[in-house]
């Protein structure tokens, strides 16, 4: 699938406290000429310090962080930088900790399942002024209000997420269906590890089967 098109560069920053997932991710950034990554931090209190300074379009958060949490750090970061476009990259999927994650001022949601496609996407996507969820996370959107008012009120939590881009248009689908299926959602735990980085096709310039740079380190 072809990246959005963007004018101008993606001032992107990092605050991910597992340093080989943010090696691989500098990695990926680092071979995208549409990012320009001004900071990778690994506790949140070392975010809220910098990135006032480096000002940053868009900022990729995970969610458990050492000392303060990625909840936390998004909802300081937003009032010390309003302007900045807080993207949530974590493990957790519990619906209330998405939801307190998009309250505290998260305009897109992503799971570390996600691909390095799916990131750069989502990063370009949030930068238009999209709102990206994963799919399984646009589907919680919709279920954890079907029993708090009907549909209407979630289609409206959608429209407040975004409402634009790949997370509106995947919860959309999941509430238009919701109601005709039945049994959970099945999704793969975490895969966009160090070893994942190593192996996944570049989307980027440079040819099909391009490989990310080997990550190292602990």
């Amino acid at each position: 699938m072809a990246l959005p098109n963007v004018s101008e560069i993606i001032r992107l920053a990092v605050v991910e406290d597992n340093l080989p997932f943010r090696r691989g991710l500098r990695a990926i950034f680092d071979l995208t000429p549409s990012i320009e990554c001004v900071g990778m931090y690994a506790t949140g209190e070392e975010a809220l310090r910098e990135l006032p300074r480096v000002a940053p379009d868009v900022v990729l958060m995970d969610l458990n962080l050492p000392g303060l949490s990625g909840i936390q750090c998004t909802q300081e970061l937003k009032r010390l930088r309003p302007a900045a476009q807080v993207l949530m990259l974590t493990i957790e999927d519990d619906s209330d900790r998405v939801f307190a994650a998009l309250r505290a001022g998260a305009i897109g949601y992503l799971l570390k399942a996600a691909t390095p496609v799916e990131i750069l996407e989502g990063i370009q996507l949030i930068a238009q002024g999209g709102s990206p969820m994963s799919a399984v996370i646009a589907r919680r959107v919709v279920e954890s209000f079907h029993g708090k008012g009907g549909g209407t009120r979630g289609e409206g939590l959608i429209e407040r997420a975004g409402g634009r881009g790949v997370g509106a248009h995947r919860a959309r689908q999941a509430h238009q269906g919701s109601r005709r299926r039945t049994g959970p959602q099945r999704h793969d735990r975490p895969n966009l590890s160090a070893a994942n980085l190593r192996e996944t096709p570049s989307p980027l310039p440079g040819g099909s089967g391009s490989k990310v740079p080997p990550v190292t380190g602990s």
